[in-house]
This record gives structure tokens, C-alpha cells and sequence, in this order.
């Protein structure tokens, strides 16, 4: 065995082991990932980003040293693992790593010339760049990736990044821009079939600047929609925490704190926020006073009202609270 490449691989032999992936572990060989088993070990990995766990943080780094190592694994699964193990990375706040894996992937890319993988990697890139507040190099990635996706005329690729768009807008302020990105996404999805991510991004960005605008039936409309995903095996759980985050802030400014709360309170038994720092923080959410200056008039209470018994009626019915589920 070449002992260069020995070394990523008989370390993540043992994690796998560590964390229950035994099968898995049994298809790493002296040449790396066995590819008949590929489909096998992405499902592995992908379990552990889901969850987005620090304690996964040793696997995600051993798994991408050992696809870089791996020669034999072809250009579309090894951009896949490696921009989802990024995702990881971005995911528990360490955007330098994501940057640098991702980045990682351009002279591959550009000797194999194949858009829709490029088209990925900007957009992968633009998302790690917006969460990292590197404004200039998130939206030149997401310009490079639109311009690829409208040339492939590529719907879930051109879904992926205006769902990223909208995001680098709402960051920005652009509330109406943003809130038009994400309804040309709604537009693709009734014509094709697009990852319920995509609409879920839009969906909880929609509700996030239709408050801001103070569009109260905007507002509804992408929360009742994004109540409907929010239970999604296919959603990760700092996503499910920044919905729940943007579903709490609209909750008390619409007066009804105590529906946030327990909405929160159930977030947090189920997305296990002391496990990724990030999570516990979007789902720390102020206490409003009801003594205090934001104490509501009575003609507004009886508004935010209306709108909490509408919510707790959809919440008896199973469609808001979040299940555990990993992607």
C-alpha cells in the first residue's frame, strides 16, 4: 500500500468505525473509496453532515483528505463530496475551511471543462462567501454561476442559485429583489423538479424580508409554505434553526411570544443545539416584556392573535414542529 495515501484512508477507516459505519468502512482499500461502493459511503457522510455536529468535525476532515487521495473516484462524485464535506465545514462556522475545499476543486474543473460541475462550484462558493460577509467574491461566484445555469438552461441549477441569490440580497438589504429571486424559484418549481432545499431557502429568506417590508399576507403565504417543509429529511439543521429563528421573530412581532417559545423550546429538543454552537445561537431568542415599549395596542394584539391561533392550529396538526431527520 502506497503509504502516502495510507494514512487519510486507515484514519477514516477507524472513524467510520467509531461512529457506526462499519459496512461502509469495510469498502475503503488501498486505492481509496471503492467505487462500487460509493453510493453506500456518500449516504454515510452525508447522515453526519446533516446533523451538522462538531463531533463529526474528525470524519468530514478525514473523508476529505481521503477523496482527494482517491484517484479512481470520478469528477462528479468527487466535486459532490467534497463541496457537501464544505457545506459541513460552513455549517459548524468554518468558512476558511469551506472556502478552501471548495476552491480546491477550480483546476479540475477547468482541464475537465464541464459547466454544470463549474456552475456548482460558484454557487457553492458564493453561499460559503455570503456566510463569511466576503460580499464582492459571493456575488461575482453567484454572477458566474447564473450566466452558466441560464447558458444549460439547467432549472435545479438555476433554482440552486437564485435560492443563493436571494439570500446574498436579503443580507444586503435588497428585500424587494430578493423576495423577486425567490418567486422566479417558485415559478421553475411548477415546471420542473426541484430539491425541496432550494424552496425551503426561499421560503424561510421570503418570510425573513416580507416581515422586514411589513407584508403581512406575503409573509404568511411563505410561512405557511415553509411550515409545510420544515419536517424535511432533506433539510440540514442549521437551516431548520434559521427558519425557526426567522418563524420567531414574525411570532413576536406579531404578539404572540408565547407560540415562538414553545415553538423554540421544541426546536431545540429535537435539533440538539449543544452539538453546533450555531444552532444554539439561532435558537436563543429574546424575551419580549409585555410592560415594556413594545407592549402591543389592542387593535394589534387581536391581528397577532388571529395569526397565532391559525399557527396553533397548524401546529396540532403535525405540520410545524420540526421531527428529528438528518439529509
Amino acid at each position: 500500500m502506497n503509504e502516502e495515501l495510507s494514512v487519510p484512508f486507515a484514519a477514516l477507516r477507524h472513524e467510520l468505525k467509531q461512529r457506526g459505519y462499519s459496512q461502509a468502512a469495510s469498502e475503503l482499500t488501498e486505492h481509496g473509496i471503492s467505487s462500487g461502493a460509493i453510493t453506500l459511503f456518500q449516504g454515510a457522510v452525508l447522515r453526519e453532515i446533516q446533523r451538522q455536529s462538531l463531533d463529526a468535525e474528525k470524519l468530514i476532515s478525514e473523508v476529505a483528505a481521503a477523496v482527494s487521495s482517491t484517484l479512481t473516484i470520478d469528477l462528479p462524485v468527487r466535486v459532490a463530496l467534497l463541496l457537501e464535506c464544505a457545506r459541513y465545514f460552513q455549517g459548524i462556522g468554518k468558512h476558511a475551511v469551506a472556502i478552501g475545499l471548495a476552491s480546491s476543486l477550480f483546476d479540475r474543473l477547468n482541464a475537465a471543462g464541464d459547466q454544470a460541475l463549474k456552475r456548482r462550484l460558484h454557487n457553492a462558493l458564493g453561499a460559503f462567501y455570503l456566510d463569511a460577509a466576503n460580499y464582492q467574491e459571493c456575488l461575482e461566484n453567484l454572477d458566474s454561476a447564473l450566466l452558466i445555469a441560464t447558458k444549460l438552461s439547467d432549472p435545479v441549477g438555476l433554482c440552486a442559485t437564485l435560492a443563493n441569490a436571494m439570500s446574498a440580497l436579503k443580507e444586503l438589504g435588497h428585500y424587494h429583489d430578493a423576495i423577486a429571486a425567490a418567486k422566479a424559484v417558485i415559478d421553475v418549481v411548477k415546471r420542473s423538479e426541484v430539491p425541496v432545499f432550494y424552496q425551503f431557502q426561499c421560503f424561510g429568506n421570503g418570510l425573513f424580508c416580507a416581515h422586514r417590508l411589513q407584508d403581512p399576507a406575503l409573509a404568511i403565504y411563505f410561512l405557511e409554505h415553509g411550515n409545510q417543509l420544515l419536517d424535511h429529511a432533506d433539510i440540514d439543521y442549521v437551516s431548520k434553526a434559521t427558519y425557526e429563528y426567522y418563524r420567531a421573530c414574525y411570532l413576536i412581532d406579531t404578539f404572540d411570544h408565547e407560540t415562538a417559545e414553545e415553538l423554540i423550546a421544541a426546536a431545540r429538543s429535537k435539533l440538539n443545539p449543544a452539538k453546533n454552537p450555531r444552532v444554539d445561537v439561532l435558537l436563543r431568542i429574546p424575551r419580549p416584556s409585555a410592560s415594556g415599549p413594545t407592549a402591543p395596542k389592542p387593535a394589534t394584539r387581536r391581528h397577532g392573535r388571529s395569526c397565532a391561533s391559525s399557527t396553533k392550529s397548524r401546529r396540532s396538526r403535525g405540520s410545524i414542529t420540526t421531527t428529528c431527520c438528518v439529509r
